[in-house]
């Protein structure tokens, strides 16, 4: 359709389609959809590759006093995590086994720098060798002993010189 320039128009009617321009206007900007954004200016989108520069954080607001959780639920394969890359856990750690003891105790009781508190629940607890002692392995790793805040590490014998293990706690 073609406007016809030669016809005068009134202004009424100029007025008339400047309003329903205007009205068309406001109707499509309320009902246009916010853009999806992923990364390092908006949200997490699931589904999708979220790239950041920077550490991303996504923590739960306590409901009712329940502590916050993040859960990662299985893909098809079985698999609730796969990292590339180094990873870090709050509850893991190094120790060392005194020269003339056969074990060390881990202490969950809290403190002004670490990153944990308590040993709650029935936790799996995993430790390794990280010196080098012939003959000597890691026997046991015992939570809640000899108090309820502690887990202890067990030798098979006692090492003559001070050794390292590395230790994890899943709970």
């Amino acid at each position: 359709m073609s406007l016809d320039t030669k016809v005068p128009r009134s202004r009424r009617a100029l007025l008339a389609a400047a309003a329903g321009a205007a009205a068309a206007t406001v109707t499509s900007a309320l009902h246009r959809t916010a853009p999806v954004r992923a990364g390092t200016d908006g949200d997490v989108v699931l589904g999708a590759h979220n790239q950041a520069f920077a550490e991303t954080v996504i923590q739960a607001e306590p409901m009712g006093g329940v502590t916050n959780v993040l859960k990662l639920i299985a893909d098809d394969n079985g698999f609730a995590l796969t990292v590339s890359g180094k990873v870090r856990f709050n509850r893991s750690g190094r120790a060392s086994v005194p020269a003339g003891t056969r074990h060390v105790d881990i202490d969950f009781s809290g403190g002004p720098d670490a990153p944990w508190t308590g040993l709650e629940g029935t936790p799996l607890c995993f430790a390794n060798l990280m010196s080098y002692r012939a003959g000597v392995f890691v026997t046991t790793v015992r939570p809640h002993y000899p108090t309820s805040s502690k887990m202890r590490i067990y030798l098979n014998r006692t090492v003559s010189s001070s050794t390292f293990v590395s230790w994890f706690v899943l709970s």
